[in-house]
């Protein structure tokens, strides 16, 4: 009986069924790309040239050798932030044919990306909110403020719980600021420089700042008329300041002279208004600068002075200032010497910190 028992299939055999059935299969030739030729098919996948070639760099979709598409794993968070700008950017009229957008595409940091969107007035309220989870420390808004972009719709999108949780630095210059505007701002924990001149405060708008006053070390208020003596209160509430710009505001030498005891030792003032500035420079026709030995300097002194001796130090103060009276009685003459002796220190205390020391 024979055996039934299947034999083994020779595929080296040509006769063989599965020799047969694979020699029929059609050959596939697979074509060997060269690298240029990689990088062009790379390129034409893309939907906008202009923005892969912003980031393309050396002919690579994405810096540092990684080709894969947007949202795969390799792809960093500030790599989406960039293609998120650049994508806003094309949109934009005054952005999306300036030869700068690569420059946008091929930034390293969220710094220099917000630096090319500052200098180029290219802030919008969807581009704000790109960076609200970023780690971005600096936003000038000041170029980007306009008919189609009022201040209003760029500041609402900074008052978000949680958000801009690094930004430090805030510069809102050269256009009119509303209570709403400055209210926008309470919730940037790390804010420390704030740049506001010429945005048409008053001393009420500066209330608002209080909500900073553990942090805020430089503050930019100046070409703000209608910042009066006033400020002291909220100026003084600022307990962390380092630096403050005054230039063209409506502070008067009483107000500094305040503000020089109620501020940090190591505040400065930066810039002060014209009159203030004029009046230290003049200081030595005001009263004697330099009070010799033998003469009283420290106003703690005056009460327990005689009427004599009031006199005495109050004419050598008039010998450069005839406005100066030494007559009158003892109670008259120690208030007239504590008042100069007073001011005399205080202005001195102004002039130190006036600059950057």
């Amino acid at each position: 009986m024979p055996d039934k028992r299947s034999k083994p299939v020779d595929s080296s055999d040509p006769s063989s069924p599965a020799r047969r059935s694979t020699s029929k299969r059609p050959r596939l030739d697979v074509p060997v790309l060269s690298e240029k030729s990689k990088n062009s098919l790379l390129r034409s996948c893309v939907s906008s040239a202009d923005k892969r070639d912003a980031f393309e760099g050396n002919g690579v979709p994405n810096p540092g050798g990684d080709s894969s598409g947007p949202g795969s794993p390799s792809e960093s968070a500030f790599d989406r932030l960039r293609l998120s700008v650049v994508t806003a950017l094309e949109h934009l009229p005054k952005a999306r044919d300036h030869p700068d957008l690569r420059k946008v595409g091929r930034a390293k940091t969220t710094e220099e990306v917000s630096r090319l969107l500052s200098t180029h007035g290219w802030w919008t309220p969807p581009i704000i909110e790109i960076f609200a989870d970023s780690p971005i420390a600096t936003i000038s808004l000041s170029s980007s403020i306009g008919l189609l972009a009022p201040p209003s719709s760029l500041l609402e999108r900074l008052f978000r719980q949680g958000k801009f949780a690094l930004l430090s630095s805030l510069c809102v210059t050269g256009t009119p600021l509303s209570h709403l505007d400055l209210a926008h701002l309470r919730l940037l924990p790390a804010l420390t420089s704030l740049s506001l001149s010429s945005a048409n405060l008053s001393t009420l708008h500066l209330l608002h700042l209080v909500t900073h006053a553990a942090n805020l070390r430089d503050l930019n208020i100046s070409l703000n008329p209608s910042i009066t003596d006033d400020a002291r209160v909220p100026l003084s509430a600022l307990t962390a300041l380092t630096s403050v710009h005054l230039r063209g505001t409506s502070i008067t030498i009483p107000c500094l002279r305040l503000l020089v005891y109620a501020l940090p030792p190591a505040c400065r003032f930066i810039t002060l208004p014209q009159e203030c500035l004029d009046y230290l420079n003049a200081r030595s026709q005001r009263y004697r600068v330099d009070i010799p030995v033998g003469y009283v300097q420290d106003p703690r002194d005056v009460p327990n002075m005689t009427l004599g001796n009031l006199r005495r130090n109050l004419e050598l103060h008039k010998a450069v200032n005839r406005d100066i009276a030494t007559g009158g009685a003892k109670a008259e003459v120690i208030e007239r010497l504590m008042g100069v002796l007073c001011g005399r220190v205080a202005d001195g205390r102004i002039a130190r910190r006036v600059g950057r020391g």
